[in-house]
């Protein structure tokens, strides 16, 4: 499950192909390094898995591939944005898998490849935000705007809610009655 990632997916989103789609020379650059880092790892992992007598997933799945084929499809800076969210997204979900392994793996030796190579993809998730901060400031900008937005019309709205229910529960109790003054005994003025 784990070494898919590196088999299948990050070769074909990183291919020298794949990035003539893009127009930022940032985007670019970040997927030149994840192929050459990539190839590296593939290398290893492949030696890894035939040493332990593993066989690795030969294609992609059916997700994986439509998102490939819609980076494909891209060209300019709508790659640049798709390509820089997607990556943001997918290291993460990679240090996270590295991160499982190394914490849980019962094996030595796939526990030190863990090891050795989370700080790598670190760099690696570090490098894919920050390219997607720049890339997509507008659109992060725009979303947090949205959400803001969204908070204070939901404060808003509950605000009105107890406001309306606090009316309606005064109009359902009766008004107090003003306290009785107490009687005067007879002859007191």
């Amino acid at each position: 499950r784990h070494t898919r990632y590196w088999r299948d997916w990050s070769s074909d989103v990183c291919s020298s192909d794949l990035m003539s789609n893009g127009a930022s020379a940032q985007v670019k650059d970040y997927g030149h390094r994840m192929a050459a880092t990539q190839a590296a790892i593939q290398v290893l992992v492949g030696k890894a898995a035939a040493k332990k007598q593993v066989q690795l997933p030969q294609a992609m799945s059916g997700d994986d591939a439509a998102q490939v084929d819609r980076l494909k499809a891209l060209q300019g800076a709508d790659f640049d944005h798709a390509y820089a969210r997607l990556m943001s997204e997918r290291s993460r979900r990679a240090v996270d898998m590295f991160r499982w392994q190394y914490d849980n793996c019962q094996d030595a030796e796939v526990k030190a490849f863990a090891q050795g190579t989370l700080p790598i993809i670190a760099s690696h998730q570090r490098n894919g935000e920050a390219m997607h901060q720049e890339i997509n400031k507008d659109e992060i900008r725009a979303e947090a705007e949205r959400k803001a937005a969204e908070a204070k019309a939901a404060e808003q709205k509950r605000a009105e809610d107890a406001a309306a229910a606090a009316a309606a529960n005064a109009k359902k109790k009766p008004a107090a009655a003003p306290p009785k003054k107490p009687k005067k005994p007879m002859g007191v003025p």
